[in-house]
């Protein structure tokens, strides 16, 4: 992983994920993937024929790809800040535009009867994003929105994968790993740091990705030649994850900034209806994904 990466730039660690192939947002055929794809399949599905769709944010196009399946004549546009995986370009009813920032979308004004965008466009500047939204929506035109949200599951899981992770490297065993790693085999210091990485491993926290960094260190020190090959992939893994995790946080509106945004497109002309957007999480009670949020142009401005 770049160097930029690591150290906590948000845009670059979303160009990694999407190198990655095209994931959604969540692992979809169960809890909140399952209840999302659901809601915008149900979405186009009552769309007018015809009409024309962007979605802002893309990423793996799993939104867009939907919408060209409701069988409605969507004509879609699948935009997003980055290069992103093949899916969307091979459905003819979609065009992908890349290098398109939600606070300057390169599209004409009224140009789109439906926008949508799912746990994306609050990455942007919100300011000029909302405004670049009401901007390209034609008159009469919707959209609908699902936003990261302060108090969700979603984002109370990525506050607890942060601090466990936190208090995981304090132990100081991915960093004994690290600098042993380049040492030759038999050095001494190696084993010692290695061995001393596994004695702290019986008292560190049983959480991912603990398992994997001691399991590593049981290699280092038999000697395995690709285990500083796969140490090096675990750290750009668990920084990729990491870095998504706070910029999620980041941009997780609470309810008065929510207010905020309500207020702005009703100024706008629109009806605004907000919502909490939720789904049973395996057979679990019903938890918060996020927030729902539809806009109706009823006036033009």
């Amino acid at each position: 992983m770049a160097a930029e990466t690591r150290g906590g730039n948000s845009e670059a660690a979303w160009a990694a994920r999407l190198a990655r192939g095209p994931q959604f947002t969540m692992p979809l055929g169960h809890g909140p993937g399952l209840a999302l794809e659901g809601f915008w399949r149900e979405l186009f599905a009552g769309a007018p024929l015809g009409a024309r769709v962007l979605e802002i944010g893309c990423g793996g196009g799993h939104v867009s790809l939907w919408a060209a399946e409701a069988g409605r004549g969507l004509r879609i546009v699948a935009s997003d800040l980055h290069a992103h995986p093949e899916g969307v370009h091979r459905h003819a009813a979609i065009s992908f535009v890349g290098g398109a920032r939600a606070e300057a979308l390169p599209f004409a004004s009224g140009s789109f009867d439906l926008v949508v965008s799912n746990f994306a466009i609050e990455y942007g500047r919100p300011e000029a994003a909302y405004a670049e939204l009401i901007r390209v929506l034609a008159p009469q035109g919707s959209a609908a929105l699902i936003l990261h949200s302060g108090d969700s599951t979603v984002t109370a899981n990525s506050r607890v994968a942060l601090e466990a992770f936190a208090r995981f490297e304090a132990t100081g065993i991915p960093e004994r790993l690290r600098r042993a790693a380049p040492l030759r085999a038999d050095h001494l210091s190696r084993r010692k740091m290695l061995k001393e990485a596994l004695r702290l491993g019986a008292e560190a926290p049983g959480q991912p990705p603990a398992a994997s960094y001691l399991a590593l260190a049981e290699r280092l020190l038999e000697g395995d030649a690709s285990a500083r090959r796969d140490l090096e992939a675990l750290d750009d893994d668990v920084a990729l994850r990491l870095s998504l995790y706070r910029d999620q946080l980041r941009v997780a509106l609470d309810r008065p900034a929510l207010q905020s945004i309500c207020g702005r497109f009703s100024a706008q002309g629109f009806d605004v209806k907000v919502s909490d957007f939720m789904c049973v999480y395996d057979n679990a009670p019903p938890g918060k994904v996020g927030w729902m949020l539809l806009l109706a142009r009823t006036s033009p401005v």
